[in-house]
């Protein structure tokens, strides 16, 4: 079965333009701290747009090479002018695949059930992939481990949940593009800088933007798969971003990518026993097919049954739990997205009487104890 079409006016794929790759930011640093451990050489002069040389061929991209090129606007962008001498290759990535499966119980079943590592190993080379997304993922790799683990096991899950639904190889491929580079963007942040776990903020809502223009420069990709990247964090609810869709305008394949990478995280900060009743939650309205398909594949692979031992009463209760923190995410998404509209637009009176909603509201939360899994019977240290 083909995927569903997206719609013509649903997450355009942003302009390149936008986003310029060639300037030199955090990344160079990211970069350079890699290639300080397994070197990193400029495979060609490297000139500003003005057309100065700042780095001759064969130089190392060191630290201090990463702050003297900090602030220029590069001819050529960092990835096609300097190169890791240690990187990961198509062969190299299908390994890492293989580890994050192997290390994962529940990744483990999925992927064994449904038979993805063919797959896996299909889309890796069947085509190599491109130097510069690649050496990007690789120093994804090495400086953020934690999101570069949760970059591949939410790959297997996008593509787990894809075949079941019986999309077709090419509607996988592009998934399993998209959802492998998503997150690049993030290395290009200030804010999230070379912390592992990186640090969020505010700034990193426009990451997903910057992964889609990092993509755009390549030929590889087709726009579709740009769509995706530029997509991957909107939900049918409306309380997501860059663009804030709702309902039918959100492509139920990018809601694939962003319901499995929200799954992930839930297993892996060791919320197990939530997973039948999250997907049972999330079964109900548009994208409902994404959580069936889900709770399909883990019912099929006995994960219901092994990783999931709740009495009755125990899974109605954090049934009620996800209902009610669901409820408290939309209502923060919308007031956070009402406060910054109309604090630009109007005097700063409005701004504290948003202000002044939006704290009512966490003292609300706060005096019922929601946010307390304690009070709610569920909690597992």
């Amino acid at each position: 079965m083909a995927a569903p079409k997206m719609n013509a006016g649903s997450a355009s794929a942003p302009d390149v333009d936008d986003f310029n790759i060639n300037q030199v930011d955090v990344y160079a640093e990211n970069l350079a701290a890699m290639g300080d451990k397994y070197g990193c050489t400029a495979v060609e002069d490297i000139y500003s747009d003005f057309g100065v040389l700042l780095v001759a061929k064969g130089s190392p991209i060191s630290p201090k090479t990463a702050e003297r090129l900090s602030g220029h606007c590069l001819q050529n962008p960092l990835d096609q002018v300097a190169r890791l001498a240690k990187h990961l290759s198509s062969r190299s990535l299908v390994k890492a695949f293989n580890r994050a499966i192997d290390l994962n119980s529940l990744i483990s079943k999925v992927s064994i059930c449904l038979d993805i590592p063919p797959l896996i190993q299909h889309f890796c080379l069947v085509k190599e992939l491109p130097s510069g997304p690649m050496q990007k993922l690789s120093v994804m790799a090495h400086g953020f481990p934690k999101l570069f683990e949760r970059t591949l096991c939410g790959t297997v899950m996008v593509v787990a949940v894809g075949k079941k639904l019986g999309w077709d190889l090419v509607t996988l491929q592009r998934l399993f593009y998209a959802s492998l580079f998503r997150d690049l963007g993030l290395l290009h942040l200030a804010s999230v800088g070379m912390s592992s776990p990186p640090q969020y903020s505010e700034e990193t809502f426009y990451h997903s933007h910057i992964s889609a223009s990092i993509l755009g420069m390549e030929n590889f990709f087709d726009q579709e798969v740009i769509q995706l990247v530029h997509a991957h964090h909107e939900r049918p609810d409306g309380s997501s971003y860059p663009l804030g869709e709702y309902g039918e305008e959100v492509s139920l394949q990018c809601y694939c990518i962003s319901f499995c990478d929200h799954l992930w995280g839930l297993l892996d900060s060791g919320f197990s026993q939530w997973l039948m009743p999250y997907l049972k939650v999330n079964s109900v309205g548009r994208g409902g097919e994404v959580a069936v398909a889900m709770q399909s594949v883990c019912i099929q692979c006995g994960v219901d049954k092994e990783e999931v031992k709740l009495q009755e009463d125990r899974y109605e209760l954090i049934d009620k739990l996800i209902h009610k923190t669901l409820e408290i995410n939309r209502i923060y998404a919308h007031l956070i997205v009402i406060y910054e509209t109309f604090t630009k637009r109007v005097d700063s009176r409005l701004e504290r009487t948003m202000l002044a909603i939006i704290q009512s509201f966490s003292a609300l939360f706060d005096r019922q104890d929601w946010g307390n899994l304690n009070f709610w019977g569920c909690w597992r240290p």
